[in-house]
């Protein structure tokens, strides 16, 4: 069972904008197959993650890494914008495989974009 106890700030109607739409940025990433090459702009030229072990994944390593996997299921947790140009996702993926990871993504407005610098999955959560 998984409890979370999201933040209790209320967003004005634009953050809740805008939050929404690094959501729906975020599930084009987890679920899309084949990346057109406007895809690798959604993700920040220093992007990290890292896998199960520990070992540090580039952005084309861990790009590859999504696609080799099926998406079934994203349940948004909850966002949080630590300042005014970045915001947090947390949410749960589940893969046709049964496997669910609890993932944390951090996306950082640079030059008037969004893009995605960080991503972090739990392996094997649920």
């Amino acid at each position: 069972m998984i409890t979370v106890h999201p933040p209790q700030i209320e967003l004005s109607q634009t953050e809740q904008r805008l939050l929404d739409q690094i959501w729906m940025d975020e599930e084009q990433l987890a679920r899309v197959k084949v990346r057109p090459p406007e895809f690798a702009d959604q993700y920040s030229p220093d992007f990290v993650s890292f896998d199960p072990d520990g070992n540090q994944l580039e952005k084309t390593q861990f790009v590859t890494r999504t696609i080799e996997r099926t998406v079934t299921k994203l349940k948004r947790l909850w966002g949080h914008f630590g300042s005014k140009n970045s915001c947090c996702l947390a949410y749960i993926c589940e893969y046709d495989r049964g496997q669910t990871d609890i993932c944390m993504a951090l996306w950082i407005e640079r030059d008037g974009a969004w893009r995605k610098a960080f991503h972090h999955e739990n392996a094997n959560f649920g």
